[in-house]
């Protein structure tokens, strides 16, 4: 996984991030908006890398220590991933994201430029309407309950917020609000203005330009 230094953001907003971390003043809710297939996924994935890191250099982290290290293979164990699937591939009564988790990683592996597209071929999805599940919310909402692996900091990634239903969206209010000590939501989208009202008034929301023609072109 690539460090936030070395995506081409602007200058000014990189910034807000190393200053941040030095500061320990990364908001607890943060919505990440970018193009579809942009760099907002790999930034927020990025960000949560370098607060994590044992030994952070003054512009990202050092790539090399064992949180790193888990980072770069996504074994990091207080990271939860949460992003739409198909209730049908599901063999759960009341599925969530931790049955799909190896398919979205080995997905963000071969390329952290995501896109909707690619994540309906890579889960062969075909024309099933892809949504993050009630039984997803439960079990962000269960796992932060208990206590975390170690004093370093947790995070919960939601890719595509906008596919939260109302009632999805109203289990996770709470969280949102009250995250927790040590504890960043990070969401990121690429259609913000689908995202639910009650979702964006509890986030900051920071917006990640295209960093090249090829996202620009998947806007």
């Amino acid at each position: 996984m690539i460090g936030y230094s070395e995506i081409v953001i602007p200058a000014q907003l990189k910034n807000y991030f190393v200053t941040s971390v030095k500061q320990s003043r990364v908001p607890n809710t943060i919505l990440f908006t970018g193009v579809n297939g942009g760099s907002a996924i790999g930034v927020a994935l990025s960000l949560a890398k370098h607060m994590s890191c044992e030994n952070p250099k003054a512009l990202d982290s050092c790539n090399k220590c064992s949180t790193c290290l888990q980072f770069n293979s996504f074994n990091y164990p207080n990271l939860h991933l949460s992003f739409p699937f198909s209730k049908s591939k599901s063999k759960q009564q009341d599925p969530s994201c931790a049955e799909f988790r190896s398919i979205f990683t080995n997905a963000l592996q071969e390329s952290i430029y995501l896109t909707q597209e690619r994540w309906l071929n890579v889960f062969e999805a075909d024309n099933q309407q892809l949504t993050i599940t009630v039984g997803e919310a439960k079990a962000i909402s269960k796992e932060l309950s208990i206590k975390g692996f170690s004093s370093k900091p947790r995070f919960v990634l939601i890719w595509q917020p906008e596919l939260l239903n109302s009632t999805t969206a109203n289990k996770l209010l709470k969280t949102l609000e009250e995250p927790g000590e040590n504890v960043y939501i990070f969401l990121v989208s690429h259609k913000p203005k689908s995202v639910l009202g009650t979702i964006l008034s509890r986030c900051i929301t920071l917006n990640i330009p295209p960093n090249s023609d090829k996202e620009a072109d998947s806007f």
